[in-house]
């Protein structure tokens, strides 16, 4: 991936401390935003929630919605795909609060306006490796049947590439809303993203799944007010900071002072929380 030039009045070789985005500092920098930004965000997911909530009740009502082995297959495809037209706009808004710009409502529409077509084609591409993932568990047991130990290794080599995939989408959205590119561009950096930060990509992967479990269990609470907010935003966060290892900067903001800013953000710690008044 080619870095994108940055300030002209920096110093070329300057260097960004490994520790901004380490896994301790990504999780740090996104409590942080999301304890400043907390009203707003859950408002905004609680209208997302109910606008999806809303569209649900109404395929399941008109009896449109059916598993993919039945006719009513073509109703959830239809679901799923207005959903994600639905949803990018939030994920836009999200977006921005979490990356530290100007937010106002009207972002949510200008958002869908501009990124809906990758974002819902990339959102198909999804779904597409998502039933390929199901379809290979229910071959499993005559795959093993048939190839022996060729099957296990079949079966271990496409859970790998599943996995990896997965963890390629956490980032695909915010990608696109970072640098405004092509879907096969955003696949492409991906890919790379993934590949050079593999471990840090499995355990976003990891903890947005343990939330989504978390989150489930507590249905009303967790997907109302914060379920939106938490996919869109840690992967956000992570891109954000694994793009200064190419100093990659977000509309190529200048380096030096955004390394200022997180600095303030670093030094923030519980004592913020106890007494706010006196950081005030």
């Amino acid at each position: 991936m080619t870095p994108e030039p940055v300030d002209s009045e920096e110093p070329s070789t300057l260097e960004v401390p490994p520790s901004l985005f380490s896994w301790a500092q990504i999780l740090h920098s996104w409590f942080w935003r999301l304890y400043d930004h907390l009203g707003i965000l859950v408002l905004s997911n609680a209208l997302w929630f109910a606008g999806l909530t809303i569209m649900g009740w109404s395929f399941h009502h008109a009896g449109w919605l059916g598993s993919f082995q039945s006719p009513g297959f073509q109703g959830f495809l239809t679901l799923y795909l207005l959903s994600a037209f639905y949803s990018v706009g939030w994920a836009y808004g999200v977006f921005r609060l979490f990356t530290g710009q100007e937010f106002r409502f009207r972002h949510y529409w200008e958002g869908t306006k501009h990124f809906f077509l990758r974002a819902v084609f990339l959102s198909l591409l999804w779904l597409g490796i998502a039933l390929l993932g199901y379809w290979n568990f229910r071959l499993f047991p005559s795959l093993v049947k048939e190839w022996g130990f060729a099957g296990y290794l079949a079966e271990g080599l496409f859970f790998w590439i599943v996995l990896f995939w997965l963890s390629m989408a956490l980032f695909q959205w915010p990608l696109l809303f970072f640098q405004d590119i092509g879907v096969f561009k955003v696949i492409y950096r991906s890919f790379l993203l993934v590949l050079g930060n593999s471990l840090l990509s499995l355990s976003i992967l990891a903890c947005l799944m343990a939330a989504t479990v978390f989150m489930s269990l507590f249905f009303v609470v967790g997907w109302a007010f914060v379920g939106l907010v938490v996919a869109c935003s840690l992967p956000s966060v992570a891109l954000e900071k694994v793009l200064l290892k190419y100093k990659i900067t977000l509309s190529n903001q200048p380096l030096l002072s955004l390394l200022e800013i997180w600095e303030i953000e670093r030094k923030r710690g519980w004592r913020e929380l106890l007494k706010p008044w006196e950081f005030r």
